[in-house]
């Protein structure tokens, strides 16, 4: 049950941090709040978090490598989108920083589960 929550809790977690990015990534430029000096910053962490949220609910490294193509991808719609937003622009630079934080997240994540996975095969050789 306590699983259950939490999973649920980290799932409703992790689309509310993608709306909030969509949000203040399509927000007009005067609108948008800046919280650190470094937009850059400001992306890598946004990103960060969204990934480490959803790279919390995946159990296999393919559903790990998958969340983070789709969250990369997801940064880069949300750049070109910006073309069309009043005040803003599309910004490579931005979204280096939007998958940079993403891999951070998805990369430990995926390192974890190797190692788990190559245990338990040399424990199973062990047994053999």
């Amino acid at each position: 049950m306590l699983r259950q929550t939490l999973s649920r809790a980290l799932q409703i977690g992790g689309w509310l941090a993608l709306a909030a990015i969509a949000i203040l990534s399509l927000a007009p430029g005067e609108l948008r709040p800046h919280v650190v000096a470094s937009n850059h910053v400001e992306h890598a962490a946004a990103y960060f978090g969204a990934a480490a949220l959803f790279a919390s609910l995946c159990d296999e490294r393919r559903r790990l490598l998958w969340s983070g193509l789709a969250l990369t991808a997801y940064g880069g719609c949300l750049e070109i989108a910006q073309l069309w937003v009043p005040g803003r622009v599309a910004n490579m630079g931005d979204f280096a920083a939007s998958a940079a934080g993403v891999w951070l997240a998805i990369a430990p994540a995926f390192i974890w589960h190797w190692a788990r996975e190559t245990s338990r095969r040399a424990i199973g050789a062990a047994e053999d």
